[in-house]
Order: C-alpha cells, then structure tokens, then sequence
C-alpha cells in the first residue's frame, strides 16, 4: 500500500465537552468504506477498521495475524512493543499452560472471586479515604483495584510490585518515549518477571508458569513465557483500570443516572454493557497484517497491509447501534460491542475484566455518593500521547 495524503491515526482524545468524546475523524473513517486509509505514526499507510462488520470480520478470519503484524515494520505504531509480547496464548498453549490459566480467569472463576474483588475494593477505599483531599482515584483505585487482583490470581500481592511499574508501564506505552527509554522499560518489566519465574510463590498461576520457564532444565525462565507473562501483567489489568477511569469520567458527569443506580441496582448490568460499550479506553487499536489479499467490504486488503481495528469507533457504528454516541443504559437489545474482542479472538479474561469495571463502580459509588469531580472532564490531565486514552491523574471530592 502506497502513502497518500490521509489523516493521521491515532487521532486527537481528550475531544469535547466531557474530555472522551470521538474525534470527527471517526465519522469520517466510516463513511469512506469498510475501511479508511490512514497515516501511521510511522508514516506509513494502514487501513482503520471503524465498522461493526468489519471488524468481527477480521477478528473471525486467520488470514489478518496480529502476530505477523507485530513483527512487522508497521508494528513500531504500537510503541513499538516487543513481538514477544503478542501471540501469549499461543505460547501458553505450547508451554501446556493454556488451561491453568483459563481456569483461573474464566466466567465461573470470576464469580467465585466477587467476595475477594469486593473486599480489595473497599480495603482501597480505606487507605484513600485516610489521605488529604482530593484523592486520585486513577493512582489510588483505579490502578491498584485490577492490578491487585491479577496479582493474587499470580500469587502475589500488590506489595510485591515494584515501585517503578507503573513508570515503566506508562513509558512502554508512550509513543513518544525514545527507543532507549522503550527498551529500558521493556527490560524493567521484564527482569521482574523473569525474577518472579525463578522464584515462585507457593501458590498461584506462577508456580505451574515457574515449572515450565524452567523445564529445559536451566537456570534462567524461558525468553517466551518471561515475555508472556509481563504481557499478562499489562493486558490483565490495563484494560480495566482505564475503563474504570473513563467510566468513572462518564457517570460523574450524568449525576441523574448514579441516582437512577442508586434507586434500583438491577439498572447496574446494563449500565456496565453501555458503558462497555461507549466509553473509549484504547488510543491506537488492534493492529493486524493481512497474509493474502482480502475483500473486505467494498475495499480489497492487499497482502502485507496494516490494518487496526479501533474498538471505540466500531462500538460506535450506527449501523450496529442507533444514536452511538447518546449514552443510554436502557437500550434493548444491548449492543454487541468488541470491547473485549470477538470469536476466536475473544480476551480469556472478559468476564474477570467487567467484574472488576462493575465492582470499583459499586463499592464506590455506595460508599460515596457525593463523589464528584475536582474540575471539569476536559480540564483533567489526559495522557495525550499514550496508546491508552485516560487520564494520568483523576483528582476527586467526596
């Protein structure tokens, strides 16, 4: 695929009067076509996927790699991230880890798990609640809330994180840090993991994970599953820190609707789906490269084209969903979202992931149900440059 004069994708966040509004250039990209040709922050030229159909498209069809796409040229867009962090449950599956790992992230897991979440939720609310005025519920709840549960999933507890992760996380996610500041953060996450791997807990996923880093039968885990597990890390949390934020960013301003949830729980399930649903979390999207030509639409991918899937534009197609960008709980049927991916391509950790968004929605809101806002949405200190789109800080009154 030729360069062109196309926009330039990732497109500016932080957009309209509540600070996570869609840029223009969605509604633009869906009208092209099935897919809209766009500048890369490499200044190369991929295709976004902004359509429903499209995209559950993709995710269906073998023939786009996410793989293939991170060892590509174009994969520096993404950070760049190092390939060895895609692909996780194919080294999984290979490493025989694929079913421990489902089994403690699945459906019926996370149910069982609701006591503990709840308990850490309200464990965090404690600690904040003893700190000065205004809290920042993005460093203090948001982050902590999902990372400490991943954590004990691990085997681990939030006190053996590492003061600098979450510096290094945000630096490997900044498409502006230098390769030496990439590099040095890959490397940071990396060394703890691979600390983690020699050293396992008695319990947890990194025992069975300990067992197979090290069955060649030397001292130093496997590159492959040191490398996986600090992308299970990042994925099985980063997600829903930042809907947690966002989401928070979403009710704050439409105080009626916390008060209609406050009246009748049961209103709680289909305000996470719409909140799944609109609520944009991710700056850059899911990156794929096409192994043979594909139609797709009205537009024919080529092979060895880049394409992304952008979760926040899809989720908006009125195609799919009547009145996107209107955040209504009371739509029926829900709308089928991408949020957390689609078929084969479906996160393992869906279910987890949507427990911890609801339950840090819950405990906080009943705890607190003056919370507001410090300032206005489009006045808070957006991660303009980072490949998540929220918030560095999310400073509250309560």
């Amino acid at each position: 695929m030729t360069d062109t004069a196309c926009p330039h994708f990732p497109f500016p966040d932080a957009y309209g009067p509540h600070g996570i509004e869609l840029h223009p250039a969605y509604h633009w990209a869906r009208s092209y076509g099935a897919a809209a040709p766009v500048t890369l922050a490499t200044g190369h030229t991929g295709w976004l996927i902004t359509r429903h159909d499209a995209a559950l498209q993709i995710l269906r069809d073998p023939r786009f790699s996410v793989s293939a796409a991170a060892h590509a040229e174009a994969s520096a867009e993404m950070g760049p991230t190092p390939p060895e962090t895609f692909g996780i449950m194919t080294t999984f599956h290979d490493a025989g880890l694929r079913s421990p790992l489902l089994d403690a992230v699945n459906a019926r897991q996370a149910a069982h798990d609701r006591p503990r979440i709840e308990a850490l939720a309200n464990h965090l609310l404690d600690q904040a609640e003893a700190r000065s005025r205004p809290v920042d519920l993005y460093q203090d709840y948001a982050l902590p809330l999902p990372l400490g549960d991943v954590c004990r999933i691990l085997g681990i507890t939030l006190d053996d994180v590492p003061d600098g992760f979450a510096d290094w996380e945000a630096t490997s996610l900044d498409f502006t840090s230098t390769r030496q500041q990439l590099d040095d953060a890959w490397q940071h996450q990396f060394a703890w993991a691979r600390t983690l791997l020699r050293n396992p807990p008695p319990r947890g996923l990194l025992r069975p994970f300990s067992a197979a880093a090290l069955a060649h039968g030397g001292t130093e885990p496997d590159e492959r599953i040191t490398w996986a597990t600090v992308s299970l890390i990042t994925a099985g949390h980063m997600s829903a820190t930042v809907l947690i934020a966002n989401s928070l960013i979403t009710l704050l301003t439409r105080p009626h609707l916390i008060d209609r949830l406050r009246r009748d729980p049961a209103l709680w399930k289909p305000t996470v789906d719409e909140l799944l649903r609109y609520t944009p979390f991710i700056h850059s999207g899911l990156p794929r490269l096409a192994l043979e030509d594909v139609r797709l639409g009205d537009t024919t991918i080529r092979a060895g084209d880049y394409v992304v899937i952008c979760i926040e534009g899809t989720n908006r197609d009125p195609r799919e969903c009547p009145n996107p960008d209107t955040f209504d709980p009371t739509r029926q049927p829900p709308t089928k979202t991408v949020t957390f991916g689609h078929g084969p391509n479906t996160c393992p950790a869906a279910a987890l992931g949507r427990l911890h968004v609801e339950t840090a929605l819950r405990v906080l809101l009943d705890r607190h149900p003056t919370l507001r806002l410090t300032s206005p949405p489009q006045h808070l200190p957006w991660r303009t440059t980072s490949l998540i789109r929220t918030v560095r800080r999310l400073p509250v009154h309560w």
